[in-house]
């Protein structure tokens, strides 16, 4: 309700943030690990409201803050202009992040002086206009852009000086913000200005084009910026050019940049084709498909490769699982793994007998590495209730103790700091690893069938010692089958298990464990209670 009240606050909110980073050390704060400014639903409408209900307050009151971040992050071990961490890669609708959300409300603040208060402009830019920041560069040049016809000598001048600033943009179109500043202002800036404009242009060569790497690109920088100059005005040079760069590039114009775009990444090949695929047609697309990579269409859309191609063929192995159990015994062993996740997979969700099941197992089993841990235990845990050989139930152990699957825990933060996955949650980290999910196979094999437990007691004498957190906590699980047949074996295992950091101690599996084994064994388990209650976690 009183925006320039806001502005005030944000200001001093954002310098507040800005010393309190200083004093632990650090540059950057919005530092996904060690900053001190996180992230937060509000923070869009909360500057971009502020931003275009007070602009000459939002100005006055963040951007200070925004120059100190630029010149406190900025790399300088190249050329200027310096590009810094926190700005240096943008979209064009901003993007998401709080350091984006500011860096876009900065912008609409500053286009709005520009269009209804030039002269206020004037005496907030001039300053900035010697700065050899990237990011203060961008800001001008969107600035001058909002207001084209009152800016474009300037605005022409500003360009000029340093022919780099032609690469000025987002990260889909690095000169994209430069060649809206064209469109602004070339048809109204003089004509000394247009002819120097179109001769840099003209001249210019990004150091990618340059490149060996670079080759097929060279002059698409002088298209994309040529596109947005006002084409009446050009000389017969420069006429000639943008035609002989439109018949390169085999289009008229440069599309506008695309942003972030969500949606699915579909499958190289349409549903209507591989309803109709024969074995021989699937092992020629499996051999074709053999990477993750993502392919752009013409219409705009993204395909991906092995994965999303393996879906496509875990679908057909539920409707026809015979046939396609036959087809992965036929795959060649330097097949994507995707490929034989997507059978197993499908084969889970399938009605079929355990003998085929098993030829397809023993199939992916021999694989050099052993790639397919996540689904194969899963498979043949399925048929828990069936008797099965010790060759089976060899298979799950293996990948129980001696798949490589976690080498670390990623769900925990790790001293030189990086991204913390699975949500930084335990249980999670562990189902979605090999030795993890494959404790609760284990489990699954042990309820089915309590004369299992001697042929699995080398297995949970190697999974109670396992290296792994994550893995222990699924591992309560397994001993809580044990409980069923051997309750002094479930608890002695147990107390091995924990005999660890505290963490595990946190875990949703011991929850489910220690409320069977304490009505036998309370005196027994009294430490760890007590462990637990005194723990700080």
């Amino acid at each position: 309700k009183k925006p320039a009240w806001a502005a005030e606050i944000i200001g001093h909110y954002l310098k507040r943030q800005l010393e309190l980073t200083g004093a632990s050390g650090q540059s950057n704060p919005f530092d996904k690990q060690t900053g001190t400014i996180p992230d937060s639903q509000y923070d869009d409408h909360v500057f971009m409201e502020t931003a275009q209900g007070a602009p000459d307050e939002f100005v006055e009151q963040v951007l200070p803050f925004i120059l100190r971040v630029v010149e406190l992050t900025a790399v300088r071990d190249t050329e200027p202009p310096w590009h810094d961490p926190v700005w240096e890669h943008r979209f064009a609708e901003g993007g998401h992040g709080t350091e984006r959300a500011l860096l876009k409300a900065m912008e609409t603040a500053l286009c709005d002086l520009a269009e209804h208060k030039s002269q206020r402009l004037r005496e907030i830019v001039d300053p900035l206009r010697e700065l050899r920041f990237e990011t203060v560069q961008f800001l001008l040049i969107r600035s001058y852009t909002a207001n084209g016809q009152a800016f474009a000598d300037e605005a022409a001048d500003y360009i000029l000086a340093e022919p780099k600033r032609l690469l000025t943009g987002y990260i889909d179109n690095s000169y994209w913000a430069t060649r809206e500043l064209l469109t602004a202002i070339t048809p109204s800036c003089s004509e000394e200005k247009f002819r120097a404009l179109e001769e840099i242009i003209l001249s210019y060569y990004s150091r990618f084009e340059l490149s060996a790497e670079g080759r097929r690109a060279r002059g698409h920088g002088q298209f994309t910026l040529l596109t947005g100059c006002d084409e009446a005005r050009l000389s017969q040079n420069a006429q000639a050019r943008l035609a002989e760069l439109r018949r390169r590039f085999d289009k008229e114009s440069i599309a506008e940049p695309r942003g972030i775009q969500v949606g699915w990444v579909g499958s190289p090949l349409p549903e209507t084709a591989v309803n109709k695929m024969t074995d021989d047609q699937w092992l020629g697309a499996i051999a074709k498909y053999r990477t993750e990579d993502t392919i752009d269409t013409p219409d705009g859309t993204i395909v991906g490769g092995a994965y999303q191609l393996s879906g496509k063929l875990e679908q057909e192995t539920k409707k026809d699982p015979i046939r396609y159990a036959g087809l992965a015994e036929k795959f060649p062993d330097d097949s994507h793994p995707y490929y034989f996740d997507g059978v197993l997979r499908g084969l889970a969700e399938a009605d079929i007998d355990f003998d085929t099941v098993f030829k397809v197992c023993v199939r992916c089993h021999a694989l050099p590495n052993r790639p397919c841990g996540r689904w194969l235990p899963r498979l043949i845990a399925k048929y828990a209730d069936l008797p099965l050989s010790a060759e089976a139930l060899a298979m799950v152990a293996w990948y129980a103790t001696e798949d490589p699957d976690p080498r670390e825990e990623l769900w925990q933060p790790r001293p030189s700091g990086g991204i913390i996955y699975h949500g930084g949650n335990m249980e999670n980290a562990g189902l979605n690893s090999v030795r993890g999910a494959a404790a609760l196979d284990v489990a699954k094999l042990l309820f089915g069938d309590g004369k299992r437990l001697m042929i699995f007691m080398p297995t949970l004498e190697q999974m109670v010692q396992d290296p792994s957190l994550e893995v222990r906590a699924h591992v309560f699980e397994t001993l809580t089958a044990v409980l069923k047949y051997d309750r002094n074996l479930a608890v002695n295992l147990c107390l091995r298990l924990c005999d660890t950091e505290e963490d595990l101690l946190s875990s949703l599996y011991i929850g489910r464990f220690l409320p069977y084994a304490l009505q036998t064994h309370f005196q027994r388990l009294k430490p760890l209670l007590e462990r637990m209650l005194a723990s700080d976690n």
